[in-house]
């Protein structure tokens, strides 16, 4: 019964010690087979079992839902991250069909020089070469889980080129998710240069 609330605890050792032990109207014990014989003799007594047998199985759905509800933060983190991966990994073989399964259509996207980017154009850029991707490398720092949204923020370690431009500066970045359809798209995300003091 690990992973049961104290007043869940009560509840289950309650109805278990009703069915094993059994107890009459006066409160006194029979064995299991008079109980059994007992309930069976009776149409109320029948109903009764049916409710105590439902009570403790939901009871056991309920502590089984808290348990799950617990574990999806975790899991959502590790399917952000999944995604997050896949859309790097994708950018860096030039498969913006790829790329494109993971990003929203309303997509914002700020890079290190404030550039504004929809989804259309990020992909374009990628697919025609204007942005070349040299090296790759994000480091991700946190995740924190919103419900439906996530935000990601880590470093980047990247070596690229747009309009001809190279820059391999690190930058600090966000990116926004947000869960559309079952599916964890990205929707947002913004860099920043990390200046040298």
């Amino acid at each position: 019964m690990d992973g049961l609330t104290p007043g869940a605890k009560h509840d289950v050792l309650f109805l278990l010690a009703l069915v094993q032990e059994g107890f009459d109207s006066d409160g006194k014990n029979w064995d299991r087979m008079g109980l059994m014989k007992q309930l069976l003799m009776s149409k109320k007594n029948v109903l009764l079992l049916l409710v105590m047998m439902l009570s403790l199985s939901l009871v056991l759905v309920r502590t089984s839902a808290s348990q799950t509800a617990a574990a999806s933060p975790q899991a959502a983190k590790q399917a952000v991250l999944k995604v997050s991966e896949d859309i790097d990994k994708a950018m860096w073989r030039k498969d913006t069909g790829e790329m494109g399964r993971y990003i929203s259509d309303n997509l914002e996207y700020t890079n290190q020089f404030g550039m504004l980017f929809t989804k259309a154009q990020w992909l374009e850029n990628v697919r025609t070469g204007t942005l070349k991707i040299r090296y790759l490398k994000h480091d991700v720092v946190r995740i924190h889980v919103y419900g439906d949204a996530a935000v990601l923020i880590g470093i980047s370690h990247a070596t690229f080129v747009l309009n001809g431009k190279t820059s391999n500066t690190p930058r600090r970045f966000t990116r926004l998710f947000a869960k559309q359809n079952g599916q964890w798209l990205l929707v947002g995300q913004h860099f920043s240069a990390i200046e040298k003091p």
